[in-house]
């Protein structure tokens, strides 16, 4: 088990897994290691407030292991409703040149790191930014295009996604700009750590076996060991690589960490990471709709995710999201276009009735005695939401 304990209580004999501050000079220091010599000792309690232990490898355990620090978690979970101040399709167009911009980059960068070669992270932090500017500037234009998912280019789409998510949820919460930006940066690259698990791994399209899984575990170390080794690299930026398997249960990886001990970056990119999995598809699985991906993380998140952070998540995306596809009460089918304060009555753009395409037309379900009925993959009616949304038909 993992435990959080005051430097100060640090003996020798202790497993360490993990430290308040992740580096404070190069080179890196290796993950998970045992306090050999007082000399050791006198180092860690020197250079960090507090550390993680792992109790089952150490060979003494202090009598208190765990210490109430003064808000050492990052800012208090609060939800933060701000206005846009620019309207979806205005920012849309925005939108979809920050979209593919960021495809590129993060794939041309999750290439150079399978390939060893030197990572151009002032690519990635570009587009970071520009992630943020359009999440701050319409919170749902950008968050719509990540419901574009193609079978090919997962890897990095998937990246982009995450990205595009966790400032989403971050903005939500209300993280100032330079938070944000840090974000975005870790999100974007949390799987790059996959570029160094074995193709035959990482690509199978079975269950892996045991001892492929801890394997494949190990990319959140290696994402860390990769991101921290780069020049003017934040040590809240390598977050999101090294926590987002880590579950509140404790049941998570790499190090076990339970509740608030996992990072709010952590905690932010575990829900994003399963949430945009799920909804996409896979060698090994049809990807789920919107609503029926988050019903089943509900289920899950007194295990996995923190409580207060998945509400406002779905409060984010809606239970809805804008580009779902839905069948309303009355049979007709439309495109969830914009959120309402009642997460189950949103504006659906109208276009189909009776089984027959029309000239879309707007359904605000809050005046309506109207209400959804299903979602429903768009394919099962020849329908592409985005396009719908953009105003260019079928």
């Amino acid at each position: 088990m993992v435990k959080k304990i005051p430097s100060k209580d640090l003996q020798v004999g202790m497993y360490i897994v993990d430290v308040d501050r992740r580096w404070v000079e190069k080179p890196v220091f290796d993950l998970g290691i045992v306090l050999k010599t007082q000399e050791e000792v006198e180092n860690f309690k020197r250079l960090f407030k507090y550390v993680w232990i792992d109790t089952e490898k150490s060979k003494v355990v202090p009598r208190v292991v765990e210490e109430k620090e003064e808000d050492e978690k990052g800012p208090r979970i609060e939800e933060v409703v701000q206005e846009d101040p620019v309207e979806f399709e205005e920012e849309l167009e925005k939108a979809k040149v920050v979209y593919q911009e960021a495809k590129k980059v993060v794939k041309d960068v999750l290439s150079s790191a399978r390939f060893g070669e030197a990572l151009k992270v002032e690519g990635v932090r570009r587009v970071a930014e520009g992630v943020v500017e359009s999440v701050l500037r319409n919170a749902r234009a950008l968050a719509s295009l990540s419901r574009l998912k193609s079978y090919d280019e997962y890897t990095f789409q998937h990246s982009v996604n995450v990205g595009v998510l966790a400032v989403s949820l971050g903005r939500r919460v209300g993280l100032g700009e330079e938070d944000l930006y840090k974000l975005s940066f870790g999100a974007l690259l949390h799987d790059i750590g996959k570029m160094k698990i074995p193709d035959k791994i990482l690509n199978k399209p079975g269950k892996l076996t045991p001892e492929e899984f801890e394997v494949m575990k190990k990319h959140t170390i290696l994402g860390f060991k990769i991101l921290a080794n780069q020049k003017g690299v934040d040590e809240r930026e390598i977050l999101p690589p090294l926590e987002h398997h880590e579950r509140v249960s404790g049941e998570g990886y790499p190090f076990g960490k339970r509740d608030g001990d996992i990072s709010l970056f952590g905690r932010i990119c575990a829900i994003v990471d399963v949430y945009d999995a799920i909804t996409s598809d896979r060698v090994y699985h049809k990807g789920l709709t919107p609503y029926e991906a988050l019903s089943r993380m509900y289920s899950w998140v007194d295990r996995d995710f923190d409580k207060k952070l998945f509400e406002i998540f779905v409060k984010t995306v809606g239970i809805y999201p804008v580009g779902s596809v839905v069948v309303l009460s009355n049979g007709m089918i439309g495109i969830v276009e914009k959120q309402n304060p009642n997460l189950l009555k949103p504006v659906v753009k109208v276009v189909k009735v009776k089984g027959n395409f029309i000239k879309p037309f707007s359904l605000d379900l809050e005046k309506e005695d109207i209400s959804i009925k299903k979602a429903i993959d768009g394919k099962e009616e020849h329908i592409d939401p985005n396009l719908f949304l953009e105003g260019e038909g079928r």
